[in-house]
């Protein structure tokens, strides 16, 4: 437990930043990018080690991931702003933060609610690459400026239109109408060539551009930003019924901690009404209350079918990476591959994302550049989605993106991440004091007396998650703050006098999160996690 052993003097040593170091010149430019993108992955990798995380017996097979993170930076605590596709999805691409994006949900598209900011790939098209893309990177829909309805059928949108790209977006379409009223999962079997999955036509319509680009029929010679994302391991869970092989019944094992956090928050919580929306789990007629959750034999059902379809995704994850091989320009093109968020299957008693918890918000990220990560390098140094852009523009571009200042509504380039590329040479030297994550709580309501502005809150909620993820003297601990948000009529800043809960975990001795020990904690410790998450909102 965090007590008064843990002092802030040693926790101000703890934290102090050294200066940072430029990684080595890179020595092929111009570089090529090739963006990889998985949806809702856990990071339990079959190469990497997950504390308290129960896999299958045999580990999630994913060798195709693990091949890339042998000769990659591998960012093993990176942190994603918000466990929600397009928030994270719009942070990540922007470098920013969703206080600044003001993208919390599935709808806003940040440039009619924010500002007019440069995206990763809109950079490289402006710095003279071609640009193209496939499959998910932005949320499809009205989140990338379609304007259209969501949830999308066919998932198209505009994919941020003609900013971004060089060429036509290219999405797929699957052949069977799974919506959300069908199962969570199916395992199609007679699967032809003619009629091939979402992902399968992605991962083909990346062979075909990567053939293209190798012999100048694309791009004109120019370098190239490319970017694949694949939709699963999202639910549904919709996967060729091979990938069921890897995992025998027998060796699905339930979540080792299936209840909440002794001592959490209720507003911590989350319904997992995505999960419930589907036809087999209503008909379940759970409740999704605190310390509930599914019947065992639907659990192992679950958690197998996600496996499946993770290796799903990292079959078609293998399938690109090969061919950049065979079409000649592995050598000369930095790959960096990130999930958008956590996913939670059980433990706690949670299904699907949008929670605060580490499982939630700790996504996989690595970044291969030939002849600087060949052999591996790992990091456990703090890290963030939004860290992605400055770090792939310093390494292929030769280029530092200028930090944001406090109000970067009309600053069209600017970063609130740092470059990693430091931490290529020395991956035990920090590189930023937090992560910081959010989640609002759109059905959770304002404490009684407590009065807000008549304008509106977000979701009509006024309340917001504020969690970092930092170190103390050697114990990795995440501190959240549960507390009143203004909204529009607040200048959508945190009403930190206004508490609805506070949660602080020793991931160290408690890497589950199993135990809030906020109210154990000593009292110079929490007064210093305030301080460093405060400044971290307030930047």
């Amino acid at each position: 437990m965090l007590s008064s052993s843990i002092k802030t003097s040693t926790l101000t040593a703890a934290l102090t930043l050294a200066c940072v170091v430029s990684a080595a010149p890179v020595v092929k430019k111009p570089w090529n990018v090739l963006l990889l993108s998985v949806d809702d992955l856990r990071p339990e990798l079959s190469c990497t080690d997950t504390p308290g995380v129960r896999r299958p017996s045999s580990g999630m097979h994913t060798p195709n991931i693990c091949k890339l993170a042998n000769s990659s930076l591998v960012l093993a605590r990176s942190q994603v702003s918000q466990s929600t596709c397009a928030p994270s999805r719009t942070a990540m691409v922007t470098g920013r933060h969703p206080g600044t994006t003001r993208v919390w949900d599935l709808y806003n598209y940040w440039r009619n609610v924010s500002g007019d900011f440069t995206t990763i790939p809109q950079l490289f098209k402006q710095r003279g690459y071609y640009s193209v893309g496939m499959g998910k990177l932005y949320h499809p829909g009205d989140a990338s400026g379609s304007g259209g309805n969501y949830p999308c059928p066919s998932c198209k949108g505009s994919d941020d239109g003609d900013y971004s790209w060089s060429a036509p977006y290219f999405h797929g379409q699957d052949p069977f109408d799974y919506d959300m009223s069908a199962s969570s999962y199916a395992v199609p079997k007679n699967l032809t060539d003619t009629q091939p999955l979402c992902d399968t036509q992605v991962m083909e319509n990346a062979l075909s551009t990567l053939s293209n680009l190798s012999t100048g029929v694309l791009g004109g010679g120019k370098p190239f930003f490319l970017s694949v994302g694949f939709h699963k391991p999202h639910m549904p869970w919709v996967f060729p019924a091979e990938f069921l092989d890897f995992y025998p019944e027998e060796d699905i094992h339930l979540p080792l901690n299936p209840y909440a956090p002794v001592g959490m928050p209720e507003v911590a919580w989350q319904m997992y009404g995505e999960t419930m929306a589907f036809a087999d789990i209503a008909a379940l007629n759970l409740t999704s209350a605190i310390n509930t959750t599914m019947p065992d034999a639907k659990t192992r059902e679950m958690r197998r079918a996600y496996y499946a379809s993770t290796t799903y995704a990292d079959y078609n994850v293998g399938r690109v990476m090969a061919h950049l091989e065979e079409v000649g320009l592995a050598d000369s093109t930095i790959v960096a591959f990130w999930g958008d968020h956590g996913y939670q299957l059980g433990e706690h008693g949670q299904w699907d994302k949008h929670t605060n918890f580490d499982i939630a918000t700790h996504a996989p990220v690595m970044i291969k550049v030939p002849g600087l990560t060949d052999g591996g390098v790992v990091t456990r140094q703090v890290t963030e989605a939004v860290d992605i852009m400055p770090t792939l523009a310093e390494l292929a571009l030769g280029e530092k993106i200028p930090g944001c200042p406090r109000d970067s509504s009309n600053v069209t380039l600017c970063t609130e991440g740092l470059s990693l590329a430091p931490l290529i040479q020395q991956p035990e030297k920090p590189v930023k004091q937090a992560a910081l994550s959010v989640y609002p709580r759109e059905d959770y309501y304002p404490l009684p007396g407590v009065s807000y502005s008549p304008s509106g809150c977000l979701y009509q909620a006024c309340v917001m998650g504020y969690s970092i993820l930092t170190y103390l003297a050697g114990h990795e601990v995440r501190y959240t703050e549960w507390v009143g948000f203004g909204g529009p009529g607040n200048g959508w800043r945190p009403m930190w006098n206004v508490s609805h809960g506070t949660e602080l975990y020793n991931h160290t001795s408690d890497a589950e999160e199993n135990w809030n020990v906020f109210e154990d904690a000593d009292e110079e410790v929490l007064v210093e996690l305030k301080a460093i998450l405060h400044n971290k909102v307030a930047r």
